[in-house]
């Protein structure tokens, strides 16, 4: 037997995100593997009578499946580029996707379906005022987290709730304020 090397870690298969329909019948999770050192793919998996099988190509970044609440539908997050998240839509053979929403350069969290499933809510920094380019690299930090690895400063981004309706793909902002909603259940 040898030791484990790190490469080998390429070779791992991480689950995560489990989720269960209501009727208790399927599961999905996320399946995420490494490709290279800054390299990796996620992927929607179902298990459904002792079976389980891959909802996309694998070659993607595709994570945290929620269903709807009668159960027929499942939505989730894609990432695209380096900042930027999509909310997609799906049926649970995984061939009818649509996209919801993308936000370029921002995050999406913790998306939820609304009871009547017209609509989802979910978590961002998105902010639908703030324009692309800022006008000077002066930066006025007053807050003490103002950074986090992987996503740069902060100082100028506040996390609150928002809700897109799936017809109209328009988006509401839920909360406002100078404070982050850490959660949404």
């Amino acid at each position: 037997m040898r030791k484990v090397v790190p490469k080998d870690l390429y070779g791992f298969k991480f689950v995560h995100d489990p989720t269960i329909s209501s009727d208790g019948r399927y599961i999905l999770f996320t399946v995420t593997q490494a490709k290279g050192p800054k390299e990796y793919t996620s992927s929607i998996w179902k298990y459904f009578d002792g079976q389980c099988n891959p909802l996309d190509s694998g070659t993607t970044r595709d994570f945290n499946p929620v269903f709807s609440p009668n159960g027929n539908r499942f939505l989730y997050l894609s990432s695209v580029a380096v900042g930027s998240q999509e909310l997609w839509v799906s049926d649970l053979r995984g061939a009818d996707k649509q996209q919801v929403l993308r936000l370029d350069g921002r995050k999406i969290s913790s998306p939820r379906w609304s009871p009547d499933e017209k609509s989802i809510f979910f978590l961002s920094d998105y902010d639908p005022l703030q324009s692309g380019t800022p006008k000077t690299d002066v930066r006025l930090i007053t807050r003490m987290n103002y950074r986090f690895d992987g996503e740069g400063y902060l100082h100028d981004r506040r996390t609150h709730v928002f809700a897109v309706n799936l017809e109209e793909k328009k988006i509401r902002q839920i909360t406002k304020g100078e404070f982050d909603v850490a959660a949404l259940t």
